[in-house]
């Protein structure tokens, strides 16, 4: 008894550890900031030594104060004006300078390029999935029915017209492409799993996640609760 007890022990113990390395990847390198605060650079929380001499500035899309990483990758900036995209070593893996670059989800983040002026979404080759030629591009937070949590990264509304009057929408999956035309002023995402979506009058129609109509012509004030 005594030994299975120690072998149980000593295998929670290993468990334990590796889960611990596993999880601490992206949590090893952190961005310090220099005395006065205005400067970050990476920092290696294991060795407690900077990674890089290389010195940023807290990225130009607002997202926060102190950089941080998502799926191995950090938004920076050393102007204020436009942001890039580093890695653990502080290398830019583009060589880009964009006007927004989104945060990774999913492997995938929504760009506006830097000469382009228009919005794409870019996967972790840095190639574009969704062509930049967007007014506007949103990661749309939907109900995921199967546990019952709301989720991104999946789903993502596209504009070719964003303004104060007048929108036009689409909608864009992931797993399926563009499921929704760019033609439609309000799309949203119900807590039934499904999209609603309609032009500029009060009437609309239901659309499954494949963007298959399953109800049409239905009036905005009878659609089942939405998410956003």
């Amino acid at each position: 008894m005594n030994w299975i007890l120690l072998v149980v022990i000593l295998m929670n113990a290993f468990l334990a550890a590796a889960s611990a390395v596993c999880a601490s990847e992206e949590e090893r390198y952190v961005f310090k900031s220099d005395d006065n605060e205005e400067h970050f650079y990476i920092y290696d929380n294991k060795e407690k030594t900077p990674v890089t001499e290389a010195k940023f500035k807290a990225e130009a899309n607002g997202f926060g104060a102190t950089p941080s990483f998502q799926e191995g990758l950090a938004i920076v900036s050393t102007d204020e004006k436009t942001s890039f995209y580093v890695d653990y070593q502080g290398n830019d893996v583009t060589g880009r300078r964009f006007e927004y670059a989104g945060e990774w989800e999913n492997g995938l983040a929504i760009v506006c390029e830097k000469g382009i002026d228009k919005y794409g979404i870019m996967n972790r080759s840095f190639e574009y999935v969704v062509d930049p030629v967007y007014e506007c591009i949103e990661n749309v937070v939907y109900l995921d029915v199967e546990d019952g949590e709301y989720k991104s990264g999946k789903f993502y509304r596209l504009y070719t017209e964003y303004g104060p009057d007048r929108y036009e929408s689409g909608l864009y999956s992931q797993i399926d492409g563009l499921i929704i035309d760019c033609d439609l002023m309000f799309i949203c995402a119900l807590e039934t799993g499904e999209w609603y979506a309609q032009d500029d009058k009060d009437r609309g129609n239901i659309y499954n996640d494949k963007g298959e109509i399953i109800k049409a012509d239905v009036p905005f004030a009878d659609i089942p609760e939405w998410v956003e």
